[in-house]
């Protein structure tokens, strides 16, 4: 598996299997976080970020 980039600015990194089990897509995960694309990702992982502040985070955690 291959490594993907985040940030330690107030990143956010996702499971791919998890976002499936719930049934959420692509288009819905990145209208929730107010995304064009994410920063990074592999077979697994999808990483987003970074976000402005520790509230842009948590608004997007609580959405999720």
């Amino acid at each position: 598996m291959r490594s993907i980039q985040v940030t330690n600015e107030y990143g956010i990194i996702v499971q791919r299997a998890a976002l499936a089990e719930r049934d959420v897509s692509w288009i819905d995960l990145l209208r929730i976080l107010e995304a064009n694309s994410q920063l990074d990702s592999n077979e697994t992982l999808v990483s987003f970020g970074p976000h402005f502040e520790r509230e842009a985070l948590d608004e997007s955690l609580r959405r999720l």
